[in-house]
Order: structure tokens, then sequence, then C-alpha cells
């Protein structure tokens, strides 16, 4: 029994300590107050949650937008914790008031070992989520179809060959009309919008690293239609010691991958600093931990921001890293660092989630990125392709532990970033267990246009 009561109190100190690193917001004054001649972040509860993980992560889609409203994934339970699993039950919700309110239109059965659904959306306004069932790596996850046609009233489930795995990712292919579908073991699957399997492949080979496994798994199409995966790796011998980041595209949809440069790579792919995928980190990151918030491929150019953190095992850098490759070049040709943010230093960057947003389509929009600074959601702005950037937004509320802030990639026809995030309910943080799921929207210099 003291031997159990000993393993309790460790547990609860790591995950603390994760919370402290990796949440953010710890410390921070309740006094600091935002700019005032910055946009507001409107925000509406969705749901108190029976889990801290409500809108986990931004490797992810949680909210897109379309013609017949504002759509958001998010779980409402989970059984596990940040060391074991559990049963899972999500929600799809819709606003047609552009936020205020959200009705439900689905709820799903408790499904083992899952997170939230990634979501997308196609020029019919249909919306597709998809998510694992278990761990194994040997099952199929299910991809589900939600028809604009009928008011969203019926769902077709399809199943996802060898896509069922803890961290996944999605995105629609909007040339080909085609979804693209990516887990972290390594298997990634290509898939018309009804369900019928086009390609599927074992890309990355998920523990041939001789330092670190793959993980968080992200995907973004250029202009032109190549494809850019990127990754987060973890060291093994710790964990959540994130190892480092790394890149490679395909111009075929995942048919053959390359480096940056375009020297072709043999798949699968080794996941670390000792396969050939170009890698996102610096040197001097690899005892610290290193985590990829979110990438995007835009006018020449693929933006990464990552975090920068100590090991729970001991001391180390503690940075946030706006990094930009060059893809005429396949190099690094902008590094923002220590304390990414706007030049006028007023939000810097925290916490271990964010997302990139703009218009694919209108290659002048401005470049954003919404995360947290201290206990307050944020959006900074580039209007010169990631050169500079600057405060665009600043929510009026704070928020006592800010987490799993994820958005859409797109902003909406009405001109407005839309995301969510999770607020933990400080007095059960331990537990990982309570938290409330919110809605947030940024106004952009695209309202009206």
């Amino acid at each position: 029994m003291k031997q159990q009561k000993i393993l309790r109190n460790a547990h609860r100190i790591i995950l603390l300590v994760f919370l402290v690193l990796f949440v953010g917001g710890c410390g921070v004054p309740t006094t600091q107050t935002g700019p005032a001649d910055v946009g507001a972040v409107e925000v509406t509860p969705l749901e108190a949650c029976r889990t801290g993980y409500a809108t986990f992560g931004s490797n992810n889609q949680r909210v897109v937008s379309n013609a017949h409203g504002i759509f958001v994934s998010y779980l409402s339970n989970y059984g596990g914790t940040p060391t074991t699993s559990g049963r899972a039950t999500w929600r799809l919700v819709r606003s047609t008031d552009g936020g205020k309110t959200f009705d439900r239109i689905f709820t799903s059965k408790a499904i083992y070992e899952s997170k939230a659904p990634a979501i997308e959306t196609d020029e019919q306004s249909n919306v597709y989520l998809y998510h694992s069932t278990h761990f194994t790596g040997k099952d199929p996850g299910l991809l589900y179809k939600f028809s604009a046609a009928d008011n969203y009233a019926t769902t077709k489930i399809f199943e996802v060959p060898n896509g069922s795995f803890g961290k996944y990712a999605l995105l629609y292919d909007r040339p080909r009309k085609q979804l693209l579908l990516w887990a972290h073991h390594g298997w990634y699957n290509v898939m018309d919008t009804d369900g019928k399997v086009l390609l599927t492949e074992r890309i990355i080979d998920h523990s041939g690293g001789q330092n670190a496994n793959l993980q968080y798994p992200h995907l973004s199409l250029d202009s032109g239609g190549t494809l850019w995966a990127a990754w987060t790796t973890e060291n093994p011998a710790e964990h959540t010691w994130y190892w480092d980041i790394h890149t490679m595209k395909s111009p075929d949809q995942g048919v053959s991958w390359q480096t940056a440069a375009g020297e072709p790579l043999a798949t699968p792919v080794i996941p670390d600093d000792t396969g050939p995928a170009d890698r996102i980190t610096q040197d001097d990151e690899f005892e610290s931990k290193s985590f990829l918030l979110n990438h995007m491929a835009r006018n020449g150019k693929v933006h990464f921001v990552y975090r920068v953190y100590p090991r729970l095992s001991g001391p180390g850098i503690n940075r946030f890293v706006y990094a930009r490759l060059d893809i005429a070049t396949g190099q690094i040709d902008k590094r923002i660092t220590p304390a990414w943010g706007s030049a006028d230093g007023k939000t810097p960057m925290a916490g271990g989630h964010g997302f990139f947003a703009t218009r694919r389509d209108d290659p002048n929009a401005p470049l954003y990125f919404v995360a947290q600074s201290g206990r307050r959601i944020v959006a900074v702005a580039s209007y010169d392709n990631g050169d500079t950037w600057q405060t665009a937004a600043v929510s009026e509320e704070q928020y006592p532990r800010i987490y799993a802030v994820s958005g859409a990639r797109e902003i909406s026809a009405d001109g407005y970033i839309v995301g969510a995030f999770t607020v933990f309910d400080p007095k059960a943080v331990t537990e990982f267990k309570k938290s409330t799921a919110y809605f947030l929207k940024i106004p952009t210099d695209l309202v009206g246009k």
C-alpha cells in the first residue's frame, strides 16, 4: 500500500510538471493586459467535459467552416490519463449564427483509445471526420461523412486500412477532391470522398530510428499541389522526450517522397535524425524537448512553429521558434527565436499548441498564427510571408490553464479565424479529468472582403 501511494504521488508530480511546462500559463500575473489597438477574441463555451483532452491537439483541425455553418469536434469524456488509455466519447457540433451558439449533430459511442476526430470540409459543404479506434496499429481507423444535402442527418462510416493509432492527420486535397489520412505508426492512406481507398502505404518506419520514434503527424499542401508531411519524434528513453522535428514532400499525393531539395526517399523513411528526412530543429535542442505545434506550406515557403522546453528529468532550453523553409532551395531561410511572437514584444508565444490560418487561394492574404500568451488567447499576423510579425488579437478574458489551442487552416468566408481550446479546471488539474471546451473566433483584415 505504501509503495502504491508513493507511485500515485510520483505520477501526480510528473503530471503537474507536464502541465507547467507544456500547458503553460503558470506564474503569469493576472494583471497582464492586452493592447487596446488590436482585434478581440470572441469566445463561446461548448461544454464542461470530463477530460483534459477535449480539443487535443494542434497537429490537426478540430474546427472548420463552410456555407452551412461552423463545425467543431471535441472529446466530452475520456477514461484515460496522459500515461494510460481509456474509452472516449466525442461530439460534433454546429453553429449557424457565427459561433454564438452550437447545436449537437452527433455524439459517438464510447470508443477505445481515441481522441477527438480531425475534421475537414469540401466544396459541397460535406463534413468529414477521422479518428483511431485502438493503438495496436493493425486495426482500421474510421472516416465519417456527414452530408450537407440532408442537413447532416445521415452519417456514413468507412474503414481506413491500418489507420488506427494514437495520433493522426487528415487533409482534404481540394484540387483532386480526395482525402489524405496519416496515422503516427507510419501508415498513410488516400481515399475519395465516398470512402474508396486509392492508396495505402507505410511511409514512415515508426520505430526505425536509433534515437526516436514517430509522433504527431502533420500534413499541408502548397499551391502547386505538393504535399508536405512533418512530424515530431519521441525518444523512448523518457515519456514525452520529444527529440526532433522533420519534414519531407511528395509531388504526387504520396506515391513517391522526396527531401525538401528534391532528392528521392525510399519508404518507409527512418523518422529521426539518423534518417534522411530534413530536420527542422537545431543541434542544441536534442537534450530538451522539441515539439512541432503546426506547419503550413504557402507562397513558396513552408512555415513551422515549434516549442523547445526542459525535459521532466532535468534542465534544458526554453524557447519558442518560428522557422521558415524556402521551397525553391529546400533550405531554412528564416528562424526567429528564442521568444517568437509579435515584433512589438506584446505577445510572446507560450504553451504547446497553436495553428496557422490564412486563405489558401489568396496569395496576398495575411498569414496568422494563433496560440496562447500567458493566460490569454492571442493571434499574430505576418504581411510579408513570415519576415515580420505583429499583434493581431488578444483575448480580454484570462484563463488559468489553457491547453490544446487548435483551429481551421482556412479563414472563413466572412473573414474570421475559427478555432477551439481547452481550459483545465484548476481544482482537478492533477486528475486530468475536468475541463471546459471553448470555441474561438478572431476577426482578420479579410472581414467583409
